[in-house]
């Protein structure tokens, strides 16, 4: 386990809590109504207490149960994602000794589900060795798995909802911690399609290369970064995005597979997270100021191809707070002016705030400080 996240649909915290360990879980803890191990957790932290039962959880009143019992059967749910735009959850459960998995949950879910460990690993018996579902229609199989041959520890990502590629727009990433493969996927509640290895793709070339990766997550604005742990001292985070040389190649619109790359990270960045600025050189946000600022922020926004400009205005939390009207642009330079209020004309609060701009699937971004 690992991961904890609020659900965008009901606002409760889920927890992802693996079996415990000692390979094989010989306690079938994942199965044991009556322990937290092996579990998807939901709870309300929300209250004045800071911590209760939802009083909807599947279990809640069931004394079979702990009450904060979502879902059972998983294993190593190291990686797990909320889909931004549906709600739909999506497990990536790390195997025993043969199978990966991705479970799936859609966002109208009502919890109960058994996702099936330590009865069956993927789809396959695991103990006992055979029978094991015996027909019954209370487990769960995986959306999708893979063997050993292709790695040894799902490292579960998160569906694409960013502007900067819109043509993945719904694709599931995940990837694989030892072999270090990236895939994607589409689901669409009946089957997968659209599976694609991505690893020559996000390549991130340079004399870089990405390895032992940890996760695949959303920044506020849905755009996606790779984070590996190198060799445990050097890890590194790479930011996904189109190759402006691919593009030009391939055509403006970047003309499939070999529009993309990954970026490493920026010069004298000592920390090795990648650099924050724009999120494509097509498209760049200049001359912040003042910043912080608590009248008005003046920017330019830099464009190499005319298109409709749209800027919006994020908070902290990746809470969109202000939108303006889509404008023509045209190539090189277009002037932005903000007084730091929300859509309804109020002045927000003093934060830092997020300047998303976005022309013809090119995508930027900008941190800004707002004092009062």
């Amino acid at each position: 386990g690992g991961t904890l996240a609020f659900s965008p649909i009901d606002g409760y915290l889920y927890i992802g809590m693996g079996d415990g360990g000692s390979g094989g879980d010989p306690q079938n803890r994942a199965q044991n109504p009556l322990t937290l191990l092996g579990k998807m957790l939901r709870i309300d932290v929300g209250g004045l207490s800071g911590y209760a039962v939802p009083p909807d959880n599947p279990f809640a009143g069931n004394p079979a149960y702990l009450p904060e019992i979502w879902a059972l059967g998983v294993r190593n749910p190291f990686r797990w994602s909320f889909d931004a735009a549906t709600g739909d959850l999506w497990i990536a459960d790390v195997g025993q000794n043969n199978w990966e998995e991705i479970d799936f949950q859609p966002a109208a879910s009502t919890g109960g589900e058994n996702y099936g460990w330590r009865l069956m690993e993927g789809t396959h018996c695991y103990d006992p060795p055979g029978g094991c579902d015996d027909g019954d229609p209370a487990l769960v199989y995986p959306i999708h798995e893979y063997d050993h041959d292709a790695g040894c520890s799902v490292t579960g990502g998160t569906v694409y909802r960013g502007a900067a590629l819109p043509e993945l727009a719904g694709h599931y990433f995940f990837a694989d911690f030892c072999s270090a493969r990236i895939w994607t996927l589409r689901y669409d509640g009946v089957a997968v399609s659209e599976l694609t290895d991505r690893t020559e793709e996000l390549a991130p070339g340079g004399g870089l290369a990405i390895g032992s990766i940890a996760a695949i997550a959303a920044d506020g604005l849905g755009e996606l970064c790779i984070v590996d742990r190198g060799s445990g001292v050097n890890g590194e985070i790479y930011r996904i995005l189109r190759n402006p040389a691919s593009v030009d190649e391939a055509g403006a619109d970047g003309g499939g597979v070999s529009g993309r790359g990954a970026e490493g990270p920026g010069d004298g960045d000592a920390n090795g997270s990648a650099n924050i600025g724009a999120l494509s050189p097509a498209l760049r946000i200049a001359d912040l100021r003042p910043n912080p600022f608590s009248g008005a922020v003046q920017a330019t926004i830099h464009a190499e191809r005319p298109g409709m400009l749209q800027m919006k205005i994020f908070d902290a939390a990746g809470r969109e707070r202000a939108g303006f009207p889509a404008v023509r642009a045209e190539r090189g330079a277009t002037p932005f002016h903000w007084d730091g209020r929300d859509a309804g004309g109020r002045l927000l609060p003093s934060g830092v705030y997020y300047l998303s701009a976005t022309i013809e699937g090119e995508a930027a971004g900008r941190s800004v400080q707002l004092i009062r």
